[in-house]
């Protein structure tokens, strides 16, 4: 907002821009008649001016005076020349906005609320220097306008509420006077919780008086204030929206780039890579017209070179160039399409000889659109570019763990885990650096995913954070995967997906640890011997929710632990203490081993939010055992079919036990 505000912008020159645009396109000033689309308001007020309301009733029933009730009854039988020649009488200019307001005021049933707030509206249609009328009166009057309208916004008829909106919106713009700036940030931010996907029937209403509201300097430095664009991307970002709104929003977009210090800080909310998505797919011209129309004001409005440098950059990365050129050999009826189209593709064509794999990469990050494009799978790019994702503390990867966190895309998905697992492979402390960011439970989260590409994808990072021998690692996995899709696709067509632990790890479980009755550790092993201890599911931990109030660690990582093969290690037997937990209904366990091998990791993330554990796996350390002890902890652990018959006769004897 600071930056926003501390730079000056030409107003003369962003209104002269604007008129040119409305000039060509022939935009009218109130934007009804800029498309043929009719909104479910307009629809609505169709209807609504063929039920006149009786008002003689209203005038004998004292619920208005006989003033209003003169005027009303003559000014809504006139046609629009009538009442032009009407509202050429100064006392008649009075009593049209005293009329509407006291109708407004003191009328309670909907279907009449609803005919004169239409009737105004057409009324300010008809003549926009009329809503020097209602600013007139209430000067005279002493009165504050605003609240009048503002207590419409509020009403339980959404009618009313969004038909009230749509006179604000005149009144605000068309008046010599500029709204208030309190009033202001109230109307703003009322159109701002609109502007949602789903769930509001009137968005193109909503759409309409945004686009005049910032056509209106002051207007448009409040509302990008109050971070108005990240709704409006929120918008565009939903794939069910229609054209219509496509373009109603891009043209607001479209008009707040005019403004040099706005233009500067568009790339931030991910504009760029979205709206080449919708120029890619659109067969209206017109969303066309508006898209290429923004994009190069990205490219020539701000006033640092730099940030035109990152808003190319940007446009490349999301792969803007190929639609372009798609774009520059269709014929247009708007020659300033054309225009728009090569202006843009000379700027992009002018940085492209510029542009290193690393900056595409980054590039492509910044907008959380990723895909299989080969650097990502490129030996030499991870071998020589590793180290740069730590550049500006760590940016470009706690990009990627925001993207594992809370992207939906399995693609986005796939890759930023794969990005991950590469950076820990080629960095020497991007383990470290992953532990650092609270990476690892992020990362082991998609190894419940319901999409067995981020499954097995999830499962190559986590291994990668584990093992030292990335290169075997890499192929083994590979080759089970394949081997497991060849002579398990038919299986898989009848079959539920397994899930990733039961693809690739065998599950073994020690009962009732440290003598502690249904204390039981399952142990995960992987073919590659590495042994992920965990809690059973059968564990009253798990099974019965348990409420943990602490976890305590009884023993500690070796700091001296170094290298690919983890020299240092501590080689812990089966009995060793690793963690006491306490529950909320005073049940304590004690977990041990229940394996002897080399301890690699303790899953410290427990001791701050000890509610982790419930989380699948249920993860607690991760081990890796000799080939002699891997062999002897087999014999000593009980298989998953072997832990059930023990169960089962552990219920049975419970049940003896309590009759």
């Amino acid at each position: 907002q600071q930056l926003i505000m501390s730079q000056p912008t030409s107003a003369s020159r962003i209104t002269e821009d604007i008129t040119r645009f409305r000039s060509v396109h022939h935009l009218p000033d109130d934007l009804e008649s800029m498309t043929g689309a009719i909104s479910h308001l307009q629809q609505q007020a169709q209807e609504v001016m063929r039920m006149k309301p009786t008002w003689q009733t209203y005038y004998q029933g004292q619920m208005i005076g006989k003033e209003d009730f003169d005027f009303i009854s003559q000014y809504d039988q006139m046609n629009s020349e009538q009442r032009a020649k009407l509202l050429q009488e100064p006392n008649m200019r009075y009593q049209c906005a005293k009329t509407f307001l006291t109708l407004m005021s003191k009328l309670f049933k909907q279907q009449t609320l609803r005919y004169v707030l239409t009737l105004m509206d057409e009324c300010l249609r008809e003549d926009k220097s009329r809503v020097e009328i209602f600013n007139s009166y209430a000067k005279m009057e002493k009165e504050q306008l605003w609240p009048y309208f503002f207590n419409m916004l509020t009403n339980r008829d959404q009618f009313v509420v969004h038909q009230t909106s749509r006179i604000i919106a005149k009144l605000a713009c068309w008046s010599h006077e500029r709204m208030p700036v309190s009033d202001l940030g109230y109307y703003l931010a009322w159109l701002k919780e609109q502007l949602k996907p789903q769930g509001n029937d009137y968005l193109q209403s909503v759409c309409r008086s945004l686009q005049m509201m910032l056509r209106i300097e002051q207007y448009r430095e409040s509302f990008v204030s109050i971070d108005g664009i990240t709704n409006i991307m929120h918008v565009l970002n939903n794939a069910s929206i229609g054209f219509q709104v496509q373009y109603q929003l891009t043209f607001c977009l479209w008009v707040l780039a005019f403004a040099p210090n706005i233009a500067s800080v568009m790339a931030k909310y991910n504009v760029i890579p979205r709206l080449t998505e919708i120029l890619t797919e659109t067969e209206k011209e017109k969303v066309t017209r508006m898209i290429v129309a923004f994009l190069r004001n990205l490219l020539e409005k701000p006033e640092d070179e730099k940030v035109i440098r990152e808003n190319a950059m940007t446009m490349i990365a999301s792969r803007l160039v190929k639609p372009l050129e798609l774009l520059s050999s269709k014929p247009y009826d708007d020659n300033d399409i054309k225009e728009d189209i090569e202006l843009i593709k000379e700027k992009l064509e002018g940085n492209l000889s510029d542009v290193s794999s690393f900056d595409e990469y980054a590039l492509e990050i910044r907008s959380g659109r990723l895909s299989w494009s080969p650097v990502h799978q490129s030996e030499k790019f991870w071998r020589d570019n590793a180290t740069k994702l730590n550049d500006a503390n760590f940016e470009l990867i706690r990009m990627l763990l925001k993207l594992l966190e809370h992207s939906k895309e399995p693609l986005v998905l796939c890759v930023a885990a794969h990005d991950v697992g590469e950076y820990v492979r080629h960095y020497p402390h991007g383990k470290k650096t992953i532990d650092k960011l609270d990476g690892k439970v992020i990362i082991m989260r998609l190894l419940e995913h319901p999409d067995s590409n981020v499954r097995y994808q999830g499962l190559l990072c986590v291994q990668k954070l584990m093992v030292h021998n990335w290169d075997y690692l890499g192929k083994q996995v590979d080759s089970d995967s394949k081997s497991s899709a060849a002579s398990g696709e038919k299986m898989t067509k009848r079959m539920k997906y397994p899930s990733v632990i039961d693809r690739y790890f065998t599950k073994y479980f020690q009962p009732n640890v440290h003598n502690e009755y249904e204390n039981d550790v399952m142990v995960l092993v992987h073919s590659n011997r590495i042994c992920v201890l965990t809690l059973s599911d059968q564990h009253p931990i798990i099974k019965q929710q348990l409420k943990i109030d602490s976890i305590e660690s009884l023993t500690s990582i070796n700091d001296q632990m170094s290298g690919k093969s983890k020299r240092g290690a501590d080689y812990i037997h089966t009995d060793k203490l690793l963690y006491r937990i306490v529950c909320s209904n005073g049940k304590v366990f004690t977990i041990c081993s229940s394996i002897r091998g080399r301890l690699i990791e303790m899953n410290d993330k427990l001791l701050i939010k000890p509610e982790l554990l419930h989380e699948q796996p249920h993860y607690l350390a991760i081990m890796i055992p000799s080939l002699k002890d891997y062999e002897i902890n087999l014999q000593q652990l009980l298989n998953e079919t072997d832990y059930i018959l023990f169960k089962d006769k552990q219920s049975i004897c419970d049940v003896a036990t309590n009759e």
